[in-house]
């Protein structure tokens, strides 16, 4: 009966190893050129650019917004990364909605999305259990930024906006709107 020996040679773990951190160096760049990390510093659509007078509406009117309107906002908590900053949900005088993150900072990472969701909890489980929507790609990883709100979503029911790491499945933070 023959027996067949292996044994290690140093060349092929040498091999091994120089595969391995090739691989962990390509992993490393791609993960952290994903999210641009450049200041995104977006103004709010609308603000200031109306010089008309107010318009004279019979009582019980509303009338038109001459100004955006924030309806709530809050303020960021980290789930798995540093999130900070703070979150609006905004009425434009077009009558669209959009998301505003202002003074916000996070970190960078694979496929980032910013969602609106009805969930009033920010943890994983809780934001993947409830409906939201995602809005898109993190345009940044800090500054001021606006995100539009589809008209088809019911914007009565969004109640948190949140940093979503499509790439990991988990929330890098989250803020709650009051």
């Amino acid at each position: 009966m023959n027996f067949v020996t292996i044994t290690c040679v140093p060349q092929e773990m040498n091999r091994f190893r120089l595969i391995a951190t090739g691989f962990a160096l390509v992993l490393s760049l791609t993960l952290a050129s994903c999210t641009n990390t450049q200041t995104v510093n977006e103004q709010l659509p609308g603000a200031g650019t109306q010089n008309n007078p107010p318009i004279s509406n019979p009582p019980g009117n509303n009338p038109p917004a001459t100004e955006p309107v924030t309806i709530s906002s809050g303020a960021f908590v980290s789930v798995h990364h540093p999130t900070t900053g703070t979150a609006k949900l905004i009425k434009l005088t077009d009558g669209s909605h959009i998301a505003r993150l202002e003074g916000f900072k996070t970190d960078s990472g694979p496929d980032v999305r910013v969602w609106v969701s009805e969930s009033d909890t920010i943890t994983d489980d809780a934001l993947k259990a409830s409906a939201y929507t995602d809005l898109e790609a993190l345009k940044s990883t800090n500054g001021n930024q606006n995100y539009s709100i589809p008209s088809s979503v019911d914007v009565s029911k969004i109640k948190s906006v949140v940093i979503w790491c499509r790439a990991a499945g988990v929330a890098f933070g989250g803020a709650v709107l009051k």
